[in-house]
């Protein structure tokens, strides 16, 4: 089966432009403590922006599913001279105390870094980038220049270009 131009129609993904937050998140892994608390060594370059009272998410290794929402509840920068850079020390305490998580257990922790709330936003897999800019391809096939702002993890903010609702196909 054809379309008019010769082409087989698309079947891929879609996602959708819509109202959302862009947030960027720092992940580490470092070990369970006594408390419950968890000692992450960040070592991004973005790491310095997280925060006294930033919520956590972790998760644990050893227990497959189990994920657990922490606070940081201190950040101390550290000077490493065997890397030759900062790296960032948090502490993160947690609420919950499941009998499954046993000192000295891998954690992986995600703080958010920045946070760009009520923006219009286009999933990451939707954008492409030459020379002459970004650009999404929408359901249609056809290629639609716009002006991105702040980048996250999962989504990228719209500044022009694209409206609430429109149809991206997704890589």
């Amino acid at each position: 089966m054809s379309s008019a131009c010769g082409l087989l129609p698309y079947n891929g993904p879609i996602g959708t432009v819509h109202r959302g937050t862009v947030t960027k998140s720092s992940v580490a892994l470092g070990s369970l403590s006594v408390g419950p608390a968890a000692i992450i060594p960040f070592d991004q370059p973005d790491a310095k922006l997280i925060k006294v009272g930033e919520p956590a998410v972790l998760t644990f290794e050893a227990v497959p599913g189990l994920q657990v929402i922490g606070t940081v509840q201190a950040i101390v920068p550290i000077r490493s001279n065997i890397v030759q850079k900062t790296i960032y020390q948090a502490t993160i305490g947690m609420s919950t105390n499941d009998p499954r998580m046993k000192p000295g257990q891998n954690v992986r922790a995600s703080v958010a870094t920045f946070s760009v709330p009520d923006v219009l936003v286009v999933p990451n897999s939707a954008i492409h980038s030459q020379d002459s800019g970004s650009f999404v391809t929408g359901s249609n096939g056809d290629r639609i220049r716009f002006t991105p702002g702040a980048v996250g993890d999962d989504v990228t903010e719209v500044r022009d270009g694209l409206t609430d609702g429109q149809q991206v196909r997704l890589r």
